[in-house]
């Protein structure tokens, strides 16, 4: 069994003879003195630390709903672009058959806007991208990362902009910080139905079901995005409109 000596020292004292830099400034504590002491002191900094360590879980939680989320989201819109793919390369057929050459052109720039051309990569971004080859070869961060994009030019980030990337490269990291070994949208606009009109209003953040709106206010609060963009992006069931 240690004794009070052995105990204070294992818990980070040191006796005045062994003291080395300035004195402290109440002075010097016997060893049983410094023992009483961190007794009082230890609930209170494991109580804080419990305090960080929930907030450091409930942050990490959020992050990965998040890329839960916009991993979805995309994978919905690239269906529905498939289907107006499809349904634009039907019109420019028929248009053909019909002789009709403004449909035809109207289908083909509605298709040049699904498939933009890509823009020349600035040197900001290449040379991100040669510092972070995971991007493109892992799903769920480039997920993450297309949607924090997004999110940053919506937050007042200058596109492409080294504070731009830099920023980003935090976020990804904070999202996945064991990968990284470190612990610690234009559309043109088109005519609503009356339907649709009325389908629109009744997407609102008071209509999300519990669970929903359970998870846009986590994001809104890590920051990942508004509540007017979890309300547009989010998957609505019928009996939910």
């Amino acid at each position: 069994m240690m004794n009070v000596e052995e105990q204070a020292r294992g818990m980070g004292w040191v006796p005045e003879e062994e003291f080395k830099g300035d004195p402290p400034k109440h002075g010097f504590k016997t060893a049983q003195e410094f023992i009483d002491a961190e007794k009082d002191i230890l609930p209170v900094v494991q109580s804080k630390v419990e305090r960080i360590e929930k907030e450091l879980a409930d942050s990490k939680k959020a992050n990965l709903q998040f890329g839960e989320f916009f991993k979805d989201y995309k994978q919905r819109e690239e269906k529905e672009k498939k289907g107006l793919r499809e349904e634009l390369q039907q019109v420019k057929q028929q248009a053909v058959t019909d002789g009709d050459g403004e449909a035809f052109i109207k289908a083909e720039r509605e298709l040049a806007d699904l498939d933009p051309e890509p823009q020349q990569m600035t040197p900001v971004q290449s040379g991100w991208l040669q510092d972070n080859k995971w991007y493109g070869t892992d799903e769920n961060l480039t997920v993450f990362a297309d949607g924090m994009a997004e999110r940053l030019v919506g937050q007042g980030y200058t596109d492409q902009s080294p504070a731009y990337f830099e920023e980003l490269s935090k976020r990804v990291k904070a999202f996945s910080p064991d990968q990284f070994g470190n612990p610690n949208r234009d559309k043109p606009g088109t005519v609503e139905t009356a339907t649709e009109k009325a389908a629109s209003k009744s997407k609102s953040y008071e209509s999300l079901p519990p669970e929903a709106r359970k998870a846009c206010d986590s994001f809104v609060k890590q920051g990942f995005m508004t509540q007017e963009d979890y309300v547009k992006t989010f998957e609505w069931e019928e009996e939910n409109v």
